[in-house]
């Protein structure tokens, strides 16, 4: 027994409502006092209602002539439940199953809630033989599945109807159950196996906790109602999963986006750009994942929504299940671009005073700090998605998700049990006041003032207020000038490039525009220090795990996530639109080569790859060139972080294909070079060129410098994909080393390009992470 037998508590103070959110998500709402359902006979089967007589039918205007009438306006919900009381001659279950296919038609929740009270009489008969066959331990056999038939039907329309309706099913059976169960309680024969199959599906949690919280707080049935509080938990945790499993599944195709645009795109034309996402993602294999996971999270918000009144409820009594189903399922929810706000609408929502309690029954059913995990966990993940679907509606025309989020900040920077958090939150509430009352006045520099000693709260509330300085910037004319001096004092460096990236990113993701970004983009050049940006670069490659999954940003951006999949909507965008932030983008494309490489038979990605250039519109000699110069891919990502243009990378890809011997292996010796000295766009190209000319007049040179530059390529890959602390000395060692080979060899290169000035903060860090 989960939770001891007690008194009902008293119903608590019905709090002020939530912020609205800024779609059609999902709300956590505590339990409040609701009426209570008339209770149904308890031990004769003989139900106390009598049905509803059919509505008369009005006549809306007076006849026109003598014997003539306007014809009534049907009523569905009478329409509905006439056909199910027709089909309850049949029994109980065939009722159940009616009034299924009625609600799944009906659709409105109010709606259906109003045909479940036309309905009483037929809900009654189905939860009174629920309760028969537990007294009876009557067992479904062959096609007699009464007991799994109607526990499914009930679940299926409960799932459709709103609160009064969950709560009226609820009621009658636990009722019915009390009547019949007696000091028996403890076997449920199969009632609580029909709700655990379903659990194993991941559904039926909103019934299982309705039932179990009627049974516990309203009837005493302190051992039955747990067993269906098990399977209840066991159905979030379920769909939780699921949820975090397709998420996982399209992360990977993201990825796998990425990695074509990352080494195609600089070959392709914007427009090529935009129609080959397009058409990746009408794939059927691409497609499915990203319905999988779009399913999942919807599944999971409606399961939290209609859960999560219960779950409270039953948290607040004392059930650990409960407590942790919360935490992990808006954990969970956070993640996601179009449901964040609900998460943060719970961590609003148990921030209020009047909360204290399920506050502290979380608290001691959870792990770790509950301030930080409440704030880390759940609100530095969900605010940048939240935020950037808020921006994705209020370009699509709907101001009002932008004020919903403005909301849902100032709420919980409000609230009174979780101070640590509360103020950290208060600092992007004050901004985005000031940006709605005073834009000029916003102060963007001493949001991130002491930036490395903030936590990941912290960061992710700085980063916000940059995003929604840059959004106002770019949205507001007579405010731009104001605006961007401020965010010319901010002198931020990857983390606050990757988090504002990455809110656009989920802007444009959400809006479905991947040119929404391009909005934004430039205007995050103000915000960089390019000095701060290549040491944080270059810093990133010393994580042990940074060729496998960038999770260090401290903002909860992660390459096989959130970046990632901005990676295809940024790539679509010209270069020139991407400006400093583009050395970010390069680097990440670096490492999704090396992160996914090998996932696919490289055959029938070949033939997948081929037919998207051609659906993009790629001519045919370019779609050669870009898949046959290298498979894998990972000449052309290298090539692309070099940053030239469109006919320079495709000239220099074909160079390097028609090239054969000593020439060939100039190309790539040629490309390490530019790449060691930080060289790139026009810059790079001319310096290959030249270089190669040198290498065709003096080969030995080249097979000497080519020793050095190898052993430079060894270090870096060493620091990107190992250790990297260890081997930071010896980069540095090895630099000196190429840098005195090339003076000795080519010296008129090295006097023109200053070779012998190059640091290690200038060594092109994507070039050798791609490799």
């Amino acid at each position: 027994m989960r939770i001891p037998g007690f008194a009902p508590p008293k119903p608590k103070t019905e709090s002020a409502p939530k912020p609205a959110a800024s779609t059609g998500g999902t709300q956590a709402n505590t339990v409040k006092p609701r009426a209570t359902q008339p209770s149904p006979a308890a031990n004769n089967g003989i139900s106390t209602f009598t049905a509803a007589p059919a509505r008369a039918k009005v006549e809306l205007n007076a006849p026109s002539a003598a014997g003539s009438t306007t014809p009534a306006v049907a009523d569905p919900v009478q329409e509905a439940a006439t056909r199910v009381r027709e089909a309850g001659t049949r029994g109980p279950a065939a009722a159940m199953d009616a009034l299924r296919v009625e609600a799944e038609k009906l659709g409105d929740p109010a709606q259906v809630d109003a045909l479940l009270q036309a309905c009483r009489v037929e809900v009654e008969s189905a939860a009174d033989t629920l309760a028969d066959r537990v007294q009876h331990n009557k067992d479904d056999s062959g096609s007699n599945r009464a007991t799994r038939d109607i526990v499914e039907d009930m679940a299926a329309i409960a799932d459709l109807a709103g609160e009064a309706g969950t709560r009226q099913i609820a009621d009658t059976v636990a009722q019915k159950m009390a009547g019949r169960l007696g000091d028996n309680e403890g076997d449920l024969n199969q009632f609580d196996d029909a709700f655990r199959e379903l659990a194993d599906k991941g559904q039926g949690s909103k019934l299982a906790l309705a039932v179990a919280e009627r049974m516990i707080n309203g009837t005493d049935l302190i051992n039955a109602g747990n067993s269906i509080l098990d399977a209840g938990t066991q159905a979030i945790g379920k769909v939780t999963g699921e949820y975090k499993t397709a998420q996982a599944g399209y992360a990977q195709h993201e990825a796998r986006l990425a990695q074509d645009l990352t080494g195609f795109g600089p070959g392709m034309t914007e427009e090529e750009k935009r129609k080959y996402t397009e058409e990746f993602w009408k794939l059927p294999e691409h497609a499915d994942a990203k319905a999988r996971m779009e399913a999942a999270e919807n599944k999971l918000a409606h399961a939290m929504e209609a859960g999560g009144p219960q779950l409270e409820q039953l948290a607040r009594q004392g059930d650990p299940d409960a407590a942790k189903m919360l935490m992990e399922g808006y954990e969970a929810l956070s993640t996601s671009i179009h449901h964040a706000d609900d998460a943060l609408a719970f961590v609003a929502d148990v921030n209020k005073a009047e909360n204290a309690d399920l506050l502290g029954a979380i608290d001691k059913s959870t792990d770790g700090d509950i301030q930080s995990r409440m704030g880390e966990n759940i609100v530095a993940v969900a605010t940048p998605r939240a935020q950037g679907e808020a921006i994705a509606q209020a370009e699509m025309g709907d101001p009002q998700g932008l004020e919903a989020f403005s909301g849902l900040i100032e709420a919980i920077g409000a609230g009174s049990n979780m101070k640590d958090l509360a103020t950290e939150v208060r600092g992007l509430g004050e901004t985005l006041r000031q940006l709605r009352e005073n834009p000029g006045q916003a102060r963007f520099d001493t949001l991130v003032q002491d930036w490395q000693d903030k936590s990941k709260l912290g960061k992710a509330m700085a980063i916000a207020g940059v995003a929604a300085g840059i959004y106002t910037a770019a949205t507001d004319p007579s405010e731009v000038e104001r605006i961007k001096a401020g965010l010319g004092a901010v002198k931020g460096g990857l983390e606050i490039t990757a988090g504002v990236l990455g809110t656009f990113g989920t802007a444009a993701k959400v809006a479905g525009v991947a040119e929404l970004a391009g909005k934004f983009v430039p205007y995050l050049g103000l915000t960089i220090d390019a000095i701060q940006m290549g040491q944080d670069i270059h810093a990133l490659m010393n994580d042990p795990n940074a060729g496998e999954a960038i999770a260090a940003f401290g903002t909860g951006v992660s390459l096989l996530g959130d970046l990632a999949g901005c990676v295809p909507i940024l790539g679509t965008l010209p270069d020139g639109a991407l400006g400093i932030a583009g050395e970010l983008i390069h680097t990440l494309g670096g490492f999704i080569s090396g992160i996914i490489e090998g996932n696919e038979a490289q055959e029938k990605l070949d033939q997948e790859r081929a037919a998207l250039l051609q659906k993009a519109g790629v001519p045919p000699e370019t779609r050669e060139l870009l898949t046959g110069m290298d498979p894998r891919l990972i000449t052309q990502t290298q090539l692309g972080q070099l940053g030239m243009d469109r006919e320079d990378f495709l000239s220099t890809l074909q160079g390097m294909r028609d090239a054969t011997g000593d020439a060939g292996e100039g190309y790539l010796t040629a490309m390490s070079a530019a790449a060691a000295f930080g060289l790139k766009g026009d810059e790079a190209k001319a310096f290959i060129d030249t270089l190669r000319a040198e290498f065709a007049r003096n080969p030995q040179g080249m097979r000497d410098f080519e020793n050095a530059v190898g052993w430079l390529d060894y270090y870096s890959d060493g620091v990107a994909h190992d250790n990297g602390g260890s081997e930071r000395g010896s980069l540095t060692d090895q630099l000196q080393t190429v840098q005195y080979a090339f003076a000795r060899d080519f010296p008129n290169l090295a006097t023109q390009y200053g070779t012998s000035n190059t640091t290690v903060e200038d060594i092109n860090v994507g070039y050798y992470a791609a490799a």
